[in-house]
């Protein structure tokens, strides 16, 4: 019989080490999409609050009250308010689309990759390690794919629109009203020091271990019950959920003041804290309108906002990447050569 030649299964090669931007690629045009209706979203968000300014400054301004321009600030607000619901709508919707999509591609590739590794290689890892991976990991990517591209486009959209309007109004109290989202920058390398990141790395093994532990004891709970020896088979589960709130309570110690700091930094109570004081020290010395000073009170908290909601979901996003680091190691992992042209074995009753 004529020796077949051993190549590897289709679509190994590109399986593996394939970047996380491959992986995506099929799904660019629903992020684009999800992209443009945030950005529409977020500049038609900011109508309402230049409304607002309109408003004030017309209801201010010495003489009688332009009623026209009055209810055109009034129309332009509540359009915007309108178009900034809907396109946030779509925009939400399309991406959750997406990202069960996104899931979907992820574990039809991991099971297909799971189906050809070798069988050592599966003997070298825990069986709860590997369902985390395809569920828990996953599952990780769900704020990475549906949540984040809307953070950022707002994290970068308000504020540059807002600032080039703060601009226009007043440079000096434009670069106060700066200094709590600097203050909030300057903390963000804190969160990603060796430390920070070691403990990360902790916290996601201890979980893995609580769930290899989990795994094991149910799949030994019949030997346990003929046999006796419950006490051993919780004693592993114990021990490594004790080692994981250890690991937890000292990531919490360090990441809290940090995460408290941004907090306070943010808040609209502090971020009106500033403006005001700024505010106040220009009027007070007659270098600003009073009239001006409204759109920073009402902008200077869209400059925050953003970048607040990035910092809620940090945590989030660096677990999505680190999930994606993982289901890419698996994928990876080169699996058995097979014969290009496969032949039946003889006389084993299969032919």
């Amino acid at each position: 019989m004529k020796r077949e030649r051993y190549v590897p299964p289709p679509g190994a090669d590109a399986t593996a080490g394939r970047s996380l931007a491959g992986l995506l690629r099929p799904h660019y045009a629903g992020f684009a999409a999800v992209v443009t209706l945030q950005v529409v979203g977020a500049l038609a968000g900011l109508l309402p609050l230049l409304a607002v300014v309109e408003l004030g400054r017309t209801f201010l301004s010495p003489g009688p009250v332009d009623h026209g321009h009055a209810w055109s600030a009034v129309v332009a607000g509540a359009a915007g308010l309108f178009v900034r619901l809907l396109c946030t709508a779509a925009s939400s919707g399309i991406g959750h689309i997406v990202d069960g999509q996104v899931q979907f591609a992820f574990r039809r590739l991991l099971a297909a990759q799971l189906g050809r590794v070798p069988i050592g290689w599966f003997a070298r890892r825990r069986t709860g390690e590997l369902a985390k991976v395809v569920g828990e990991d996953v599952a990780a990517v769900h704020p990475f794919i549906a949540h984040t591209p809307a953070e950022l486009v707002s994290a970068f959209v308000v504020p540059l629109v807002s600032l080039v309007y703060l601009f226009t109004v007043d440079r000096r109290l434009t670069l106060v009203t700066l200094i709590p989202v600097v203050a909030a920058v300057a903390l963000v390398p804190l969160m990603m020091t060796p430390a920070r990141l070691r403990e990360q790395r902790e916290f996601d093994a201890g979980m893995g271990r609580i769930a290899d532990s989990v795994v094991e004891f149910v799949r030994g709970i019949s030997v346990v019950k003929a046999y006796g020896g419950s006490g051993r088979a919780h004693r592993r589960f114990l021990t490594a959920a004790d080692e994981f709130v250890h690991t937890f309570r000292r990531w919490v110690h360090g990441i809290s003041p940090i995460a408290a700091g941004m907090q306070l930094v943010l808040s609209p109570p502090f971020v009106l804290l500033v403006v005001l004081i700024g505010g106040t020290t220009l009027i007070t010395n007659g270098e600003l309108a009073p009239a001006d000073l409204l759109p920073f009170l009402l902008l200077g908290l869209g400059l925050t906002a953003p970048v607040a909601a990035l910092g809620h979901g940090f945590d989030e996003t660096q677990a999505a990447g680190r999930a994606v680091g993982r289901i890419r190691e698996v994928l990876a992992v080169h699996p058995l050569p097979e014969p290009a042209h496969p032949v039946a074995p003889r006389g084993t009753g299969w032919n």
